[in-house]
């Protein structure tokens, strides 16, 4: 042992004869060792063992007199180390930080865990059993990637990689599962295992049979726009394969829905259910140039209340009546009412007939005129 200023001691091997340097005290009462430091009863060739029950290093901030402890988990026989800053919570703020050639990787606070603090070209990787990149955030280009080791597209902040026509994402309540799958050709949601909805890369979408698009609210509105505005464009409605028919139905506030048109493949029929439905087709300045009377059984042309008594009444204008080939006009500003048999049926005032066709009788006659007189 030499003491210059400080303390020196020396050790000499077995066998030698020069001494060796093994650990020193300077003036300002620094400990250098000079090989490994065993504590306790154990001898093992690490620099630094400590062989206790609890075996602890302890460092104290004398500025704020907050302890960092590094120790085992006291003999319980699990084999963990614990590593705690301001063990006694002295301070506020205290954190642990993860340092590689002096750059922080992470911070460990009470509250959150932060990784890449600096907001450096960081990468952030967490691998799966046979996937090394089953999460991955890119810090060069600011993206997430879940499955993905590299991106598709360098604007989009989150992708998700897997197998076709399998769902990627998926969520769960109640024992319910929905996800979303992509194939090389088209968009995929899922109801459990099932495709209840897809969107083709040509921008087509088709639903499962029976599928139904609606608006949520009690008070929205459904819109489907061909195109762009003035844009144009066409809607396309058609069934299945097959006969079969495009359905309107219409409801009111807490009714059930009614079908008030049906589309077949050789007519199309409007209240097909024969329920007090009106039917109404505005002209340019008529907003009831045909009008259909559901709950009276009647109809007007120009009329938005159809005479009682009358299957047809006309509002005003002149009527031309087919007669074989040629067009026979009634013309008159008045009003009158027109009927295909049955008694009764007249023209309320008095018009002029350029010409009438020869029927045997009434009931042979298409479309039947009597003037008010009887004549």
């Amino acid at each position: 042992m030499i003491c210059r200023g400080h303390w020196l001691f020396l050790t000499t091997a077995d066998g030698a004869v020069t001494p060796s340097e093994r650990m020193t005290i300077s003036s300002s009462g620094a400990i250098t060792i000079n090989g490994g430091l065993t504590v306790g009863t154990g001898v093992v060739a690490q620099d630094l063992t400590l062989s206790d029950n609890t075996p602890t290093i302890s460092m104290t901030d004398t500025d704020s007199n907050a302890d960092a402890l590094i120790f085992t988990d006291g003999g319980t026989g699990t084999g963990a180390l614990f590593i705690s800053a301001d063990h006694n919570d002295e301070a506020a703020g205290s954190y642990i930080s993860l340092k590689v050639d002096s750059a922080e990787l992470a911070q460990l606070k009470a509250s959150e865990v932060i990784f890449n603090e600096d907001s450096r070209n960081q990468d952030f990787r967490v691998e799966s059993d046979s996937n090394t990149h089953m999460l991955f955030v890119d810090g060069g280009t600011n993206q997430v990637g879940i499955n993905r080791s590299s991106f598709l597209n360098s604007t989009v902040r989150l992708e998700v990689g897997g197998a076709d026509n399998v769902p990627l994402i998926a969520a769960e309540a109640s024992g319910v599962r929905a996800g979303i799958g992509v194939s090389s050709s088209k968009v995929g949601f899922y109801h459990d295992a099932t495709s209840v909805l897809t969107i083709a890369s040509t921008g087509k979408i088709e639903t499962v049979a029976q599928g139904i698009i609606e608006t949520a609210s009690s008070t929205g509105s459904l819109t489907l726009h061909g195109g762009a505005t003035n844009k144009g464009g066409t809607i396309l409605l058609r069934g299945g394969n097959g006969d079969s028919d495009i359905i309107f139905k219409s409801q009111a506030s807490t009714a059930t829905p009614q079908e008030v048109a049906r589309i077949g493949p050789s007519e199309m029929v409007v209240n097909e259910g024969s329920l007090d439905y009106d039917f109404r087709v505005e002209s340019n300045t008529e907003s009831h140039a045909i009008f259909v009377d559901a709950g009276n059984d009647r109809v007007g042309l120009f009329s938005s209340s159809p005479t009682a008594g009358y299957k047809v009444s006309i509002g005003g204008g002149a009527l031309n009546v087919i007669d074989d080939n040629a067009i026979n006009r009634i013309t008159s500003t008045a009003g009158y009412t027109v009927s295909t048999g049955g008694t009764g049926e007249y023209i309320p005032t008095c018009h002029v007939v350029r010409a009438w066709r020869s029927c045997a009788s009434q009931s042979d006659r298409v479309c039947w005129l009597r003037r008010s007189s009887g004549t």
